[in-house]
């Protein structure tokens, strides 16, 4: 029922299958970039962040089911001093995306930044539906800065080693 009640909370270390389960959906929108997801450095990526005290895991769940999620930690850009609550991943199940999770993920995570007196910043990884995402972003107060791109060739045998 997509219409239940969503709760934005902590993610708990033994959670971290449900949260890999809901980011490695990601792989559907990046899979032409990524073939092969290796899940096994995946699965540890998440279950060290969930575990690290210094990161944090939100999830958006709705009646028991994990539906999104976002992590936050501290972080210096290359170019700067200047200490932002960062992101690793950001994402919301696709057949959720009209839920308001992303939104109630984003509230959240820059009343953590707010709260910390630190601006908050996040990375997008995904090249598709590029207009609607800039426009959401440019609703919850974001702005774009910057963006990744990838050698096509190289692209391809990524993942496959």
């Amino acid at each position: 029922m997509k219409n239940a009640k969503i709760i934005i909370r902590k993610a708990r270390p033994d959670e971290y299958l449900a949260v890999f389960d809901c980011i490695t959906n990601l792989k559907d929108a990046v899979g032409r970039l990524f073939p092969a997801i290796d899940r096994e450095l995946a699965m540890a990526h998440v279950r060290d962040t969930l575990d690290d005290a210094n990161k944090v895991v939100l999830v958006a769940e709705q009646q028991g089911k994990i539906i999104g999620s976002i992590s936050l930690f501290l972080k210096n850009p290359w170019w700067s001093q200047e200490v932002l609550l960062n992101s690793d991943w950001f994402i919301v199940n696709k057949d959720y995306r009209r839920s308001h999770a992303a939104s109630m993920l984003l509230k959240v995570s820059k009343d953590i930044a707010k709260r910390l007196n630190l601006r908050f910043q996040f990375n997008m990884f995904n090249g598709f539906d590029i207009p609607r995402k800039i426009a959401f972003m440019d609703r919850k107060g974001f702005e774009i800065m910057g963006g990744s791109f990838m050698e096509k060739e190289n692209a391809k045998s990524i993942g496959r080693r």
